[in-house]
Order: C-alpha cells, then sequence, then structure tokens
C-alpha cells in the first residue's frame, strides 16, 4: 500500500494524527496526539462538572431518576455554564484530525514519489 494512503488511513480513521508515523514523522504525530487528549481532557472534564451535580442531585434523591426531567436539568445546565472551552476543544480535534490527514497524504505522496524516482 502507498504511503500516502496508509498516512490518509492512519489519520482520518484510527486516530488524529497517527499518520505521521506512516510517513516517520514522529515529531508531528506526537504534538497533533498531545493537542488532541489536550482537548479531550477539556471536553471531558466539561462533561464531569456539568454531570457531577445532577448525578449528585439524583443519587440524594432530590432529582427523580426520570431521563426527562435529567435532560432538562442537563439542557438547563448547559444553558448557563460557559461553554466556550468545550466548542473550542471541539472545533480544535475536528481541525487537527483534517490537518493530519491531508498533511500526512502530502508527504506520503512525497515519499512515494521519491521511491517510484529512486526504483
Amino acid at each position: 500500500m502507498k504511503k500516502s494512503i496508509k498516512a490518509f488511513i492512519f489519520s482520518a480513521f484510527i486516530f488524529p494524527g497517527s499518520g505521521y508515523f506512516c510517513v516517520k514523522r514522529p515529531v508531528r504525530a506526537a504534538i497533533a496526539i498531545a493537542l488532541v487528549f489536550a482537548a479531550f481532557w477539556v471536553i471531558i472534564n466539561f462533561i464531569m462538572q456539568l454531570a457531577g451535580p445532577i448525578t449528585d442531585q439524583v443519587v440524594a434523591g432530590t432529582l427523580a431518576a426520570d431521563p426527562v426531567l435529567i435532560r432538562a436539568k442537563i439542557e438547563q445546565q448547559l444553558a448557563q455554564s460557559n461553554n466556550r472551552s468545550f466548542t473550542f476543544s471541539a472545533w480544535l480535534i475536528a481541525c487537527i484530525w483534517v490537518f493530519t490527514a491531508v498533511d500526512g497524504f502530502r508527504l506520503g505522496k512525497q515519499l512515494d514519489r521519491q521511491q517510484s524516482s529512486s526504483n
């Protein structure tokens, strides 16, 4: 399989930035993966802060374990929260995902050309 296709598949379908390992760019891979993990951490942290008080209310019995009520409470919490970090992190992951897939394909094409010209 060509390196360009392999790098694209790894970055697009396995994990953002993983395709850089196929084109021998481990520093780029490490940077992209670290950024995605940091963004995931921000998103998970936001969700935990949002869900924590709601689950405490359900466990304490002050909020019924009714999915409709819980959803309404979550929507109320979302409306009151400042979710810019959540939105930024989601966009960052999407941008890194697309960029690393395209860039990995581009770098793989260069390697494919070098390999075919040396043969």
